[in-house]
């Protein structure tokens, strides 16, 4: 705590930043029902998932978490246009060599994973 404390009063970053470790923020299997979103390309009348990976300008927890943030608002309707611009502008610098995005919602049981088939519930929320 103490070393935490100092570090960050001289403005260097924590040893440990807990509130941007997902397992911490956000552990899968916690619940019955886990629910993320996720960004698909329209390519050729083909749906491509657009992966989490890293880029130089983004890792891939960052990239879950600014597509599950704009992607709740979005389906909440909060700033839904407001919302639905950034994660357009969002998909276009991470991804663009589509010419149009879908967001999809998809919900599992992360606690059945290890299971020959998992099922999962794929909701689409809009295509922009």
């Amino acid at each position: 705590m103490a070393v935490t404390y100092y570090l960050t009063s001289i403005g260097k970053a924590e040893v440990y930043p807990f509130y941007s470790w997902k397992l911490f923020s956000k552990p899968f299997g916690s619940t019955t029902e886990d629910k993320i979103f996720r960004i698909y390309g329209l390519e050729n009348k083909r749906l491509v998932l657009i992966m989490n990976f890293d880029q130089e300008a983004y890792d891939g927890n960052t990239k879950f978490s600014i597509i599950n943030l704009y992607g709740k608002n979005i389906k909440m309707n909060i700033d839904k246009e407001q919302n639905l611009k950034k994660l357009r502008n969002f998909a276009k610098i991470t991804a663009p060599q589509f010419s149009k995005y879908i967001l999809v919602e998809e919900s599992f049981n992360f606690q059945k994973i290890n299971e020959e088939k998992i099922k999962i519930n794929q909701e689409i929320i809009t295509e922009f």
